[in-house]
């Protein structure tokens, strides 16, 4: 019984001792340490990727809006308006110099000859969109009254389909003032 009791204390403080974690090497711990900066460095990279990829896409959502000044043909409740578009513009605005030239009375002295005026212009553009004589514009229509002018910031949609007043069927370009997802 002595030597069961002898044995089972044995394997008792065998199994302790293969319980406890050896201490690591030096060798171990630099490899960890290696492999936590990796990790580390490759989730900085991910996220980095990530918000650029979604600065391309706000960016691609932003160059894609259209601000239009329009004419509301007729109001379409609840649904948005046919519209007649009047001024249509993209992106962000850019500088643009323009020379200017003209002969002009001169002054003084020189009051009884003609001059040359020249002067320069700088002002800030943006592209111009070509828009269809009539389009449809999905929005929110609460106060909107037909014959009168709107500001409105569009994006590009499905055409839409409607029948005129004689019953003819007419589709037209669609746009809606709901910026895309991605």
């Amino acid at each position: 019984m002595k030597t069961l009791m002898l044995f089972i204390a044995l394997t008792a403080a065998a199994l302790a001792r293969a319980a406890e974690p050896e201490p690591k090497t030096d060798e171990q711990i630099n490899r960890e340490a290696a492999i936590a900066v990796a990790k580390a460095v490759a989730l900085r990279k991910m996220q980095a990727e990530q918000s650029a990829s979604a600065k391309i896409e706000s960016k691609r959502v932003f160059d894609a809006a259209i601000d239009a000044m329009v004419t509301i043909f007729q109001v379409v409740p609840s649904q948005g308006i046919l519209a007649k578009p009047i001024l249509a513009q993209r992106g962000p605005p850019h500088l643009v110099r323009i020379s200017h030239h003209e002969m002009v009375q001169g002054t003084g002295l020189d009051s009884h000859k003609q001059v040359a005026h020249d002067w320069v212009e700088v002002r800030e553009e943006r592209e111009r969109v070509s828009l269809d004589e009539l389009i449809w514009i999905a929005m929110p229509t609460e106060g909107l009254i037909d014959d009168r002018q709107a500001m409105v910031t569009i994006w590009p949609a499905d055409p839409y389909h409607y029948s005129t007043a004689v019953g003819a069927g007419k589709t037209v370009s669609g746009f809606t003032t709901i910026a895309p997802k991605k």
